[in-house]
């Protein structure tokens, strides 16, 4: 009996040991492995879808960080992680093969460095955006009598901005695949360009590093007489 009650006490003495022991010990870093489903990178801004043409629309954001993306689509209300998924290395995409009598949500996010995803930006249907940056208003666009290689372009601010950009191209290029250029003023001419070609143009303002509004446009240029 004596020999039980020793063995009962000595056992209770190591695992006091081993427990505090265990506490005591400091832990692996390695082990410290952080969730790899946080997201690291910022999400998009200025998502707009525009209006169901022949069973298609263009999705268009702002990229704060990041050169790819992912939209994902559905009927209204659907849960992202359980619409169609799709692709993107521009900030515009068409989506095709929709039903115009459907109503539709778009979401979009940035694919991170490490793999993972940002949060999503939307949801956002056809025919609107999601912004709080305010547009450019009255933008025009002429052809220099003078010189016709140069256009000027004119528009009106609304107050939040820092500064805007322009985006042109040929006639019905798809935008964001256009020549970007910055502007601090309101006015800005374009040089360099053909006489006998025409041309699209589009100007944003933008709030922040990170925020900017929708585009505005396309105002066309005719090739010069």
């Amino acid at each position: 009996m004596n020999k039980a009650k020793v063995l009962i006490g000595l056992l209770l003495v190591f695992l006091h040991f081993n427990f505090t022991a265990c506490e005591d010990e400091p832990v692996d870093p390695a082990l410290l492995v952080p969730d790899p489903e946080i997201p690291t990178c910022a999400k998009p801004s200025a998502l707009q879808v525009s209006d169901i043409a022949g069973g298609s629309v263009t999705v268009a954001w702002t990229a704060a960080e990041g050169a790819a993306w992912e939209i994902q689509y559905g009927l209204d209300g659907f849960t992202p992680g359980e619409g169609t998924s799709v692709s993107a290395t521009t900030t515009t995409k068409t989506i095709t093969g929709l039903t115009a009598t459907n109503t539709y949500d778009f979401y979009v996010r940035t694919l991170c460095d490490n793999g993972v995803f940002s949060n999503w930006t939307g949801p956002v249907n056809p025919g609107s955006s999601i912004t709080t940056c305010q547009s450019p208003t009255n933008f025009t666009a002429l052809r220099s009598i003078t010189d016709t290689t140069k256009v000027n372009l004119l528009w009106n601010a609304n107050g939040d901005e820092i500064g805007w950009e322009i985006q042109y191209g040929e006639t019905d290029f798809a935008l964001g695949t256009g020549t970007t250029i910055p502007s601090t003023t309101t006015t800005k001419s374009i040089t360099g360009l053909s006489a006998t070609l025409g041309y699209d143009f589009y100007v944003r303002s933008n709030c922040s590093g990170t925020e900017n509004s929708v585009w505005i446009g396309p105002v066309h240029v005719n090739a010069a007489p």
